[in-house]
């Protein structure tokens, strides 16, 4: 329970500040929820957030940990953001909050796309093709796996 309260007053210390203002939801389902049985966290004002509560990297010789990330975080989030396939939600930018460590990582949906593909992305074009992926392609390669 200590370790929970802690975690709460780290948000609100590290947290409630660096997000932006607008409207608030949770327990969002998106389009494409029913296609990967997946749902976000957290959205306020056109961020997607994701929490992680993870503990952190490989322990320091002083036994301290830093906050880590790793890219099937950062692909969960940004295929979070693809399945909002009307853009129903608005989204703009996604984040990932490390709860015990307090710290937010956060990227405009175009700087992440950039950085990930190393060029410009097409949202839109990019939310139909991963619906396509969802529905068409994700269940001939289940059965195949036999999954």
């Amino acid at each position: 329970m200590t370790d929970l309260i802690a975690m709460r007053d780290l948000a609100r210390e590290k947290l409630l500040s660096a997000l932006p203002a607008g409207p608030v939801v949770t327990g969002m389902t998106f389009d494409g929820s029913a296609d990967l049985h997946a749902d976000g966290d957290l959205i306020v004002g056109g961020m997607l957030v994701d929490f992680k509560a993870n503990q952190g990297g490989k322990p320091r010789a002083d036994g301290t940990r830093a906050a880590s990330l790793a890219r099937t975080e950062i692909d969960e989030l940004l295929g979070y953001a693809l399945m909002d396939y009307s853009n129903a939600y608005g989204l703009h930018s996604v984040a990932i909050y490390a709860v015990r460590f307090g710290y937010l990582a956060s990227w405009t949906l175009a700087e992440l796309g950039f950085r990930m593909s190393g060029k410009p992305i097409g949202l839109a074009e990019l939310r139909v093709r991963f619906a396509c992926v969802l529905r068409d392609e994700l269940p001939a390669y289940q059965a195949r796996r036999g999954w």
